[in-house]
């Protein structure tokens, strides 16, 4: 099962995000992550893997991020702590990659690339390899999806570090 509980913030520094904020995106980035595996195991008897979409920004740290990076980097370790606590299912938390969604559109206009160099990156990756449109990046995310059982449960994994 493939659990895509996410929101992104805006873009914004670390000390101009209010503490509401970080909440509101923990709740859907993490908490409901949570709730959703607590149900499906007081569900279903029997879960053979359980992975958790993430973000390369869980590790990048790229200013601007601040609230998704710190979200998807808690429910990283999240995946990992459950992973120790039901060790018949495989977890992992996947990141997808960059995907040419509407998302991309969105952050363009939302910020100056000067003052958060990550938007420049983004919109260099558009129209690449390095940015699929959705049903490329859906394949290439299916195919991840099946390696990740080759790696340790619990692991966060990048789809283009496979």
């Amino acid at each position: 099962m493939i659990l895509n509980a996410g929101v992104l913030s805006e873009i914004k520094d670390v000390k101009d995000t209010s503490l509401d904020e970080i909440k509101k995106v923990m709740d859907v980035n993490v908490w409901a992550n949570k709730i959703l595996i607590e149900t499906l195991f007081s569900e279903v008897n029997e879960i053979k893997q359980v992975v958790a979409v993430s973000s390369g920004a869980a590790v990048s740290g790229a200013r601007g991020w601040n609230v998704y990076s710190l979200s998807k980097a808690t429910l990283n370790m999240l995946i990992s702590l459950f992973a120790k606590e039901y060790t018949d299912t495989h977890f992992c938390a996947l990141a997808p990659g960059l995907v040419d969604t509407g998302m991309q559109d969105y952050i363009y206009s939302l910020e100056d690339e000067g003052k958060f160099p990550i938007v420049q990156r983004l919109k260099q990756a558009k129209g690449t390899e390095k940015m699929p449109k959705p049903d490329e990046a859906a394949r290439i995310f299916a195919k991840a999806v099946e390696f990740a059982r080759n790696y340790e449960s619990g692991t966060f994994l990048d789809v283009r570090k496979m």
